[in-house]
């Protein structure tokens, strides 16, 4: 009996190290192939695998490197190698069809793919592990048959409609995905998401996306009160930006689940974050009209309001890429449009008034704040709105801060600069604030130094900004930098230049013109900029002719300079959006294009041209 103790022991302390010795080498082959380094990891595995053929990882491994490395002859013994002691394992043979397929013996591979299922016809798991080995070898027409042969088999409809949908994708026959799609659906609602998911891989696509709706659609004709139908055929038309008919099915649903208006408050939400403020405004009216007593009756007024603004301003303006030109940028009481905004208005006080205290009163007020400043340039009346939050909404968060920021702006087109100096201060050190809105409190105290002429505390300021480099307000901080650093030596005219801006922003156009007219007749290299500064007002105050007059004698007279890509394009959005002229529009962008095909402008004014000539996009 010690005798066979001690030989058991014996063999033991044999085996040991050397099972040990076997795993440190494997760890070593596993760090090179963590680095790619397929070769030195290949030599260690043939090492090991040598010395304990029995052991699965070692062979897995090698498997894996001989696969790395193209080398399927090698693969292929060890598989078979292994299948003389496994003659049945499924795994095994699945592997062994892939290295056939990879080494380009077709025929050998398809042998063995099918004698797998022929031995295991009612095994449905066989025909995915098979069905998995083709795709990864990229066959996929052969892998779909395989699970249709599986359906079959099951009897079962969705069996593999997932799988088969996938591959029908893969080889862009969007009508049988879509189809397939469609059975899971009917099996389970639960797999809405999943499902979108699934399409989504080809909604991208002009063919896929019609072929999804059309199956849908066609589907939904046979079960019209198909909830998951519904949803499907509404996420599929928001995809396809037609808001309207998403916004007609959000309103079966509606009724088909009783939702009471929920349903369509959801669409409206999508709606208006996708920018599709006029389809999201009706959608809000809707639940205004027939759920008065919706449950969040003030998100929903709320949301009106401001979808009919943005959708009023999208219409009503254009911003030009780099400057604060903007088209129509305030409304006299003459025009149409005051009316339209000024019924916003009404909607945001109406808000306020009904659900006082709360984070849609505050809201509300700020939008009033807004239109009062941007469209219709009222001081007082965006004072009052501002004044109405600061008193009552401390507690509002980030909107209390932002009302702040637009009183200290008000502040300094009043002139009246201390009190906005210690608003902003405040705002910077507000622990409360935002890291953006402290920076924009930053970058307007230096502006604001700016246009008093104290330049070098204004790029002390743009300084401290640019710290921050995933600011929002970055750009502007670096090319008021740039203006100000490279016009330091030529004090005078930047004195004349930064108080020209300042008159603008107090709208005192002719006094700003005067200053700029000045800068202009010099030889300094603010004359350019002092020229376009002269059209950029002029398009502010509607002045389209002269605006026009101003930019053209500019690029006429200094047609090298720096500014001379973004004028043309000022010129080109001057005509498509304000006079309407298209053909001008058209001639300008291509001259764009023509003269200056590395301006930042090119990408948009090719997109504007395609607009013009109704191309789809």
């Amino acid at each position: 009996m010690k005798k066979i103790i001690f030989t058991i022991l014996f063999a033991s302390v044999l085996v040991f190290p050397q099972q040990r010795n076997l795993e440190n080498k494997f760890r070593i082959a596993q760090n090179y192939e963590a680095i790619g380094d397929w070769e030195s990891a290949v030599k260690i595995y043939e090492e090991i695998y040598a010395a304990d053929s029995t052991n699965f990882l070692y062979f897995d491994a090698l498997l894996r490197g001989y696969d790395q490395l193209k080398k399927y002859d090698a693969a292929i013994r060890i598989i078979k190698s292994r299948l003389q002691k496994q003659p049945n394992d499924i795994n095994l043979l699945s592997k062994l069809g892939k290295m056939f397929a990879r080494s380009g013996e077709i025929k050998e591979a398809e042998n063995v793919w099918q004698s797998i299922i022929d031995a295991n016809l009612n095994n449905l798991s066989v025909y995915s592990i098979v069905a998995n080995a083709m795709i990864e070898s990229r066959f996929f027409e052969n892998a779909l048959r395989v699970y249709q042969q599986g359906r079959k088999i099951s009897k079962v409809e969705s069996a593999f409609a997932a799988e088969m949908g996938y591959l029908h994708s893969l080889l862009m026959n969007y009508i049988d995905a879509t189809r397939e799609y469609l059975i899971l659906l009917k099996q389970s609602a639960e797999q809405l998401n999943f499902i979108q998911s699934r399409i989504s891989m080809y909604t991208s696509k002009s063919e896929g996306l019609k072929s999804a709706i059309f199956v849908t659609e066609s589907a939904l004709q046979k079960e019209p009160k198909n909830i998951s139908l519904n949803r499907l055929i509404a996420w599929l038309y928001m995809e396809g930006k037609d808001y309207e008919k998403a916004f007609s099915i959000y309103k079966i649903i509606d009724e088909l689940t009783k939702a009471g208006g929920k349903e369509i408050f959801t669409f409206a939400e999508k709606a208006k974050r996708e920018r599709a403020y006029s389809t999201a405004s009706k959608a809000f009216q809707e639940i205004i009209i027939n759920y008065p007593k919706f449950q969040n009756i003030s998100a929903v007024k709320f949301g009106f309001a401001e979808t009919l603004e943005n959708s009023l301003e999208e219409a009503d303006s254009i911003r030009i890429i780099g400057d604060v030109v903007t088209l129509n940028q305030n409304v006299s009481r003459n025009d149409s449009v005051y009316k339209i905004y000024n019924d916003i208005v009404t909607l945001y006080k109406q808000v306020a008034e009904e659900f006082p205290n709360t984070d849609y009163a505050s809201r509300a007020l700020y939008r009033v704040a807004n239109v009062y400043f941007r469209k219709f340039f009222d001081i007082e009346g965006s004072l009052k709105a501002v004044n109405e939050i600061e008193n009552k909404y401390r507690f509002s968060g980030n909107i209390y801060v932002d009302a702040i920021l637009l009183k200290s702006k008000l502040l300094i087109v009043k002139d009246e600069i201390a009190e906005a100096i210690s608003k902003l201060e405040w705002i910077a050190k507000f622990q409360g604030a935002t890291v953006e809105q402290k920076d924009m409190a930053k970058y307007i105290l230096a502006e604001l130094n700016y246009f008093l002429g104290n330049f070098q505390v204004a790029l002390a300021g743009l300084q401290e900004i640019l710290k921050n480099q995933s600011s929002d307000i970055v750009n502007d901080a670096i090319a008021l930098q740039v203006l100000i650093q490279d016009n330091l030596e030529d004090e005078k005219n930047l004195i004349l230049y930064s108080k020209s801006q300042f008159l603008k922003r107090q709208h005192k156009y002719e006094k700003a013109i005067e200053l700029l007219r000045e800068i202009s007749k010099t030889k300094s290299e603010l004359a350019t900029y002092s020229i376009s500064e002269i059209g950029d007002i002029l398009t502010l105050s509607g002045d389209y002719k002269n605006a026009l007059a101003e930019y053209e004698y500019l690029l006429t007279n200094f047609p090298d300079d720096l500014l001379a890509d973004k004028t043309i394009f000022k010129i080109a959005e001057i005509y498509n959006y304000a006079l309407k002229d298209f053909k001008k529009a058209e001639e300008y962008y291509k001259k764009l294009l023509e003269e200056y095909p590395s301006s930042i402008y090119v990408n948009i004014a090719r997109q504007k041209i395609r607009e013009i000539r109704g191309d789809v996009l």
